[in-house]
């Protein structure tokens, strides 16, 4: 089979998150108490007092972004359980790729709705990568939301019917149940490395 992109343009947005940034986090939120070999009982003034904890300050990306608090999921939310999925045919994630974007996400009380953007505007894995993303959303996300997945506007010859075929529930259902395709799906949706 000829891949359709050997050369893709992988993307690094800078995005905000709810996961923490693990270069960002501080390795101790408290400042480290000296040693003190004489200190043997609370009120013995051998030794300095101990200053007080410390926050430290980090930049606002690195924070966690607030819950709502009506337990809607935000977009950044649903960003962060997609953004991890791998693309079929290279070894990277679809953010990395520019496939799913923050502002291509809406989430409704009822509804989460999700544009890809494929890399190519006449990508063949369009279908199968909007099945990953449906397929991981409705494994992680609450039931009262329906999903939908469709491809951005424009961004590939058959925009239209991609993406009504990724919101067609018996297609959906139909391809999931077959073994092949669901093989792809599940190598999709491992957690890179």
């Amino acid at each position: 089979m000829p891949v359709d992109n050997p050369n893709p343009t992988i993307v690094h947005a800078s995005v905000p998150t709810t996961a923490p940034a693990a270069s960002l986090r501080p390795p101790s939120l408290s400042v480290p108490r000296p040693f003190c070999p004489y200190l043997t009982s609370p009120s013995s003034s051998s030794c300095p007092p101990l200053p007080p904890t410390v926050r430290l300050a980090l930049p606002a990306e690195a924070l966690p972004l607030e819950k709502r608090e009506d337990g809607q999921m935000t977009p950044e939310e649903v960003y962060d359980i997609v953004a991890t999925i791998l693309d079929p045919e290279h070894p990277l994630t679809l953010s990395q790729l520019g496939v799913v974007n923050l502002p291509d996400i809406t989430v409704t009380p009822s509804q989460i709705t999700v544009h890809l953007t494929p890399t190519i505007p006449h990508c063949s894995m369009s279908t199968l990568i909007g099945l990953c993303i449906h397929t991981k959303l409705t494994r992680s996300v609450s039931r009262r939301y329906r999903v939908k997945v469709g491809v951005k506007e424009g961004t590939h010859q058959q925009w239209r019917q991609v993406s009504r075929q990724l919101q067609d529930k018996e297609r959906v259902w139909a391809a999931m149940e077959n073994g092949y395709l669901r093989g792809v799906v599940e190598k999709c949706l491992v957690e890179p490395a």
